[in-house]
């Protein structure tokens, strides 16, 4: 069973949306051009970034900026109630100042740990109101744009001063057997290695190593270490790396698999990405 009650585009480059079911809509992992903020309302779910794993409960919210790739597990028999919203960096940075930074809270921390945030009853409330203004049906009362915008804006800068407050870091909790593997993947990623180089390098058998990964996963590993790939490869474009040098610094021998692989899952050729993206 899944509800959508409701997806609003705020511009092209904001939308919200308001989901309860019992399934994860992605059943892969996957990376966006936008940042996502992701409160959990009702539920619980499991949620991996990158290496690490988290597991949410209601009133928890997890922030994932755009060089992050996850995957969400459902939790089988029970339906969770999430609210999403995506924005593009450049969306965010026009609103930002040299005093505040609205994409503080996506960046401020290595990639894949410190994405959870746990608010209390009152932030919980808070956040509650602010998801229900940005999913209401707009309207061609004056204002309603602006009160849009503001409202996202409001939730913004109450993250980052929240994250900022809590002393107490949210560890993530990963299965100790995949551990070892994923550890493998980041340290070499930018190499040629195979299936069996990374089974061998833990001593485990590869198709039990297969196994595992799609059974606490439910994707493989061929899936995770290709979105890892393209991740890395939109990190480098963004500091400035050539096209070239991205395709072999992210572990892409092919140049023009690179360039086709890159194109289908971001939908920008590496070229257009470092240049307007």
């Amino acid at each position: 069973m899944q509800q959508v009650n409701y997806i609003k585009n705020l511009t092209s480059s904001v939308y919200c949306q308001n989901t309860k079911s019992n399934f994860a809509r992605n059943t892969d992992f996957h990376i966006h051009d936008c940042c996502e903020i992701y409160y959990l309302s009702e539920g619980s779910v499991t949620i991996y970034v990158n290496q690490s794993c988290y597991v949410l409960k209601a009133g928890d919210l997890l922030l994932m900026s755009n060089l992050e790739i996850h995957k969400t597990l459902a939790h089988t028999g029970f339906d969770f109630n999430r609210k999403i919203v995506h924005v593009h960096p450049n969306y965010a940075r026009q609103y930002s100042t040299h005093q505040t930074d609205l994409l503080t809270c996506f960046y401020n921390h290595p990639i894949g740990i410190q994405n959870l945030i746990h608010l209390d009853t009152i932030k919980q409330k808070q956040y509650e109101s602010y998801f229900e203004r940005l999913n209401a049906p707009s309207s061609q009362n004056y204002g309603d744009d602006l009160l849009k915008k503001t409202t996202l804006i409001d939730l913004m800068v109450s993250i980052n001063i929240w994250q900022q407050s809590q002393d107490k870091i949210v560890e993530p909790v990963c299965d100790e057997r995949l551990v070892p593997i994923m550890n493998y993947i980041e340290n070499h990623l930018s190499e040629n290695f195979s299936l069996d180089d990374i089974a061998n390098a833990n001593f485990m058998d590869r198709y039990y190593m297969c196994h595992l990964f799609k059974k606490l996963t439910g994707s493989s590993i061929f899936q995770y270490v290709l979105m890892k790939r393209i991740a890395l490869s939109k990190e480098l474009l963004m500091k400035g790396n050539t096209v070239t040098s991205t395709c072999s610094m992210a572990g892409f021998n092919d140049y023009s698999n690179f360039i086709r692989t890159f194109k289908k899952i971001t939908g920008y050729t590496p070229g257009y990405f470092r240049k307007h993206i």
